[in-house]
């Protein structure tokens, strides 16, 4: 059986999205050998079946998982995306944990006899609906006779439909809470309450934005007494971690990015993003091939191959941090096709500037 005091815990990480049509992870067990279940790759698709729990359950050494929900969003009982059970003690990290919902309590997670441990998740906009029995505790996050670590985390917005007593942590241990933005909690051990001033909330974009608080304020160790609790080396889509003077809350890393939003047909709108400083110019340049392996420059690596097939000058990043590129895909893209993009933000000649990652996109 695994043992959280002497280190012995699971590990799952980089998960980009959970329920309404979103992809979620592969859970490991407890006792199962330490590793990243990295579910940026598709991955088959299971029978949802009508009893089918749809949270990822995990109790002792045996799990129940969720790889993808393409077409159900995850409504169940107690815990709307984990259910952690009977010496339980995983490691979640770098996952984006959002459009959850729960019947009765812990609208994101419930922790009963178990020790897992939460690193740098965002874990927002997850629902009770308690229409049935509203007038009792509510809560995000429920502990009963359990010590989850919650450390980086951004845990915010996971409300009932009617609001009587709600928190986000209920039964919480202090000592194993810190360096998180949690909405209405206390402000102390690095704790935080203050809007992460994410890109676009509304639209399910959960990058953070060049001012936002959660920037440099977490906990670079992030180990209550673990070894395998420390930080990842990435976050949710493969930013490196930690990029400034230290470790950031939630799942994202801040860091010049590159990434689209709409889908990829041809004659469809799409807005592509570049997350940034204001007032640095931006570059978007299309690629002939990809560089295998990618030229090292002193901005980091440029993965498209020279000369480059196109570029756009997009000016500069606005006060909000994200320049934004509204455009239709091209009617000439057949399905399958595959179109490599990167941008430099800054110029090249300054010390600050920066090649984001590559953003391959694929038409469907």
């Amino acid at each position: 059986m695994a043992d959280p005091a002497n280190g012995d815990y699971s590990l799952v990480s980089g998960s980009p999205a959970w329920g309404y049509g979103c992809q979620t992870f592969r859970a490991l067990g407890c006792g199962a050998s330490t590793g990243s279940i990295d579910s940026r790759v598709p991955l088959p698709r299971p029978d949802l079946r009508s009893d089918r729990r749809d949270e990822i359950t995990v109790s002792g050494s045996i799990t129940e998982d969720t790889v993808w929900n393409a077409d159900k969003v995850n409504v169940v009982h107690y815990g709307g995306a984990l259910f952690f059970y009977h010496n339980a003690c995983p490691r979640i990290a770098d996952n984006l944990i959002v459009d959850n919902h729960s019947l009765d309590n812990g609208s994101a997670v419930y922790c009963a006899y178990s020790y897992p441990v939460l690193t740098n998740n965002t874990i927002v906009n997850n629902t009770i609906h308690n229409s049935d029995d509203p007038y009792i505790d509510s809560c995000a996050v429920l502990s009963f006779l359990a010590k989850p670590q919650l450390v980086n985390n951004i845990i915010r917005d996971n409300d009932p439909e009617f609001v009587y007593l709600h928190t986000q942590l209920w039964s919480n241990k202090a000592y194993y809470t810190r360096y998180n933005n949690i909405e209405d909690h206390e402000e102390v051990g690095g704790n935080i309450d203050a809007d992460p001033l994410f890109v676009d909330e509304a639209d399910s974009d959960y990058h953070l934005t060049h001012d936002s608080p959660c920037r440099d304020s977490g906990d670079s160790s992030a180990a209550i007494g673990a070894a395998d609790a420390a930080i990842g080396t990435a976050d949710f889509e493969g930013d490196p971690r930690v990029a400034g003077d230290s470790v950031d809350m939630g799942a994202d890393e801040f860091y010049f990015h590159l990434y689209a939003i709409g889908p990829v047909a041809a004659g469809s709108p799409i807005d592509v993003k570049i997350v940034g400083c204001p007032g640095m110019p931006t570059l978007l340049g299309l690629g002939g091939a990809i560089a295998d392996p990618p030229l090292a420059t002193q901005h980091g690596d440029l993965w498209l191959t020279l000369p480059l097939f196109n570029s756009w000058a997009l000016g500069p990043v606005p006060q909000t941090g994200v320049r934004v590129f509204s455009t239709t895909v091209p009617a000439g893209w057949l399905p399958g096709e595959q179109y490599p993009f990167q941008a430099l933000v800054g110029a090249w000649s300054w010390k600050y500037t920066k090649l984001t990652n590559l953003m391959l996109l694929t038409a469907e």
